[in-house]
């Protein structure tokens, strides 16, 4: 019993002198950058979960991991049989009191990595077999390793710390291609986010997506239903929201109250305009003057083709004739106009003057006395022929005598070969049958 005590006690023994003297060799640190360019973060170490036989290297062994390259080195522990109890090799019998150790710095044992702040070491073994004499060797300090921690910053950066201390250094985020997180619609815009991909930061960044607008046809929205009630009307009287054209369904002087378009009247019923509504205007460029008179005119309108309308003269122009096209009546007052001899034509004479019509003021019934310019002893007016001093010098043959009145005594007759009118006479009768001779007479004569 004494026995496998002693034997428990001792495999306990060797198991934690190998523990202790079991020294894991670093990988290598990334290098220190402090300039603010992007640092890449190291992936996760191998774990080293499995490791192949330890083989004899002398005055220590190694073993290498199975998943990667790390070799992990330790030295000899032996036992109360004086062999390793990892690898089997047997203490080597030397006389240590009598050699000078030669240390193997190539082997690292017990190594402590250096940092930012503290200074590592290590340890070698003397080359002779069986000393167990080492020799430690001081590791000077090194840059930081931005490892760390990642913390968020800005809109744009994030920090690094270093994996030992609290120094930093500035990164770009690094934003994922984004994910649209709210859609957006026709009417309402939405939301794009991106998440920062380094690891530990997770920063996240949103920007807002334009509404869509509708996309009308026919006045409604092929994708949301949506109807366009509010047109505004650009070129070509076209909504500039969904293209449809205005129908002109409301007037107002001509000119439609929706989209300001100007009617072109292209037909008319009864004066009115078939399309706004309004009367035609008769412009004074459609309109032809059919028929004059004193008070007016009556003219046809080559736009609306109305029948023949009335209306009275009138002169925009100040020249005192009427302005409406094919009528040149005069407008003013009789007294203006000077009556010119080639627009004078006489209607009736009598012996203190005449009656005439003026083709250039359009005024008829106008009188004047007889006049004779040229001395030939008529009258000057158009078609008057009266000879002013007939009455005492004239025979009023009986060829030329018309009796206009008649009185018991005498009649009033005129002379067609002076032009004379109103003469009296006393009635005669030279055929002695009772009746006055004058023509158209017919009176007793007795």
């Amino acid at each position: 019993m004494n026995m496998k005590i002693t034997i428990i006690v001792a495999i306990l023994a060797i198991v934690l002198v190998c523990g202790a003297l079991v020294v894991f060799l670093p990988e290598d640190q990334p290098s220190d950058d402090i300039g603010g360019d992007e640092t890449a973060i190291d992936p996760v170490d191998c774990p080293h979960l499995s490791y192949g036989e330890w083989k004899d290297m002398g005055n220590y062994h190694t073993r290498k991991c199975k998943d990667c390259s790390f070799t992990q080195s330790s030295e000899h522990g032996y036992g109360q049989n004086n062999k390793c109890v990892a690898c089997g090799k047997e203490k080597p019998k030397v006389d240590i009191a009598n050699h000078e150790c030669e240390f193997d710095k190539s082997i690292k044992l017990k190594l402590v990595s250096s940092t930012c702040s503290v200074k590592g070491s290590y340890s070698s073994p003397c080359k002779v077999e069986g000393c167990t004499k080492t020799t430690t060797t001081e590791l000077p300090l090194v840059e930081h390793s931005y490892n760390g921690r990642v913390s968020q910053y800005n809109e744009s950066t994030h920090l690094i710390l270093c994996e030992w201390c609290e120094k930093f250094k500035y990164q770009q985020h690094d934003f994922n291609e984004g994910l649209v997180t709210k859609p957006a619609t026709c009417s309402a815009g939405g939301l794009k986010t991106y998440t920062c991909q380094t690891k530990g930061c997770g920063y996240i960044k949103q920007e807002t997506l334009q509404a869509l607008g509708h996309k009308y046809v026919n006045g409604t929205c092929s994708v949301c239903n949506n109807k366009c009630t509010n047109h505004l009307y650009g070129v070509g009287y076209t909504c500039t929201f969904c293209g449809v054209k205005c129908t002109h369904a409301i007037w107002s002087g001509g000119v439609c109250v929706d989209c300001n378009y100007e009617c072109l009247h292209l037909l008319y019923r009864d004066g009115i305009c078939f399309t706004c509504g309004l009367p035609c205007v008769h412009p004074d460029s459609e309109k032809i003057v059919e028929a004059t008179g004193n008070g007016g005119h009556y003219f046809v309108c080559s736009r609306c083709y109305g029948g023949s309308m009335w209306e009275e003269h009138y002169d925009l122009d100040g020249d005192n004739y009427c302005d409406a096209r094919d009528c040149f009546v005069f407008t003013g007052s009789s007294s203006q106009c000077d009556h010119p001899e080639e627009n004078k034509h006489v209607e009736a004479w009598s012996a203190s003057g005449h009656n005439f019509i003026c083709s250039k003021c359009h005024t008829s019934s106008l009188f004047e006395a007889h006049y004779d310019n040229d001395g030939d002893g008529v009258c000057d007016a158009q078609d008057c022929f009266y000879e002013m001093n007939a009455s005492s010098t004239c025979e009023h043959p009986e060829s030329n005598k018309y009796v206009e009145a008649t009185t018991d005594s005498g009649h009033y007759f005129v002379c067609t070969k002076c032009h004379n009118s109103g003469l009296y006479e006393l009635h005669y009768d030279d055929d002695g049958d009772g009746i006055c001779d004058a023509r158209d007479c017919n009176q007793n004569a007795t």
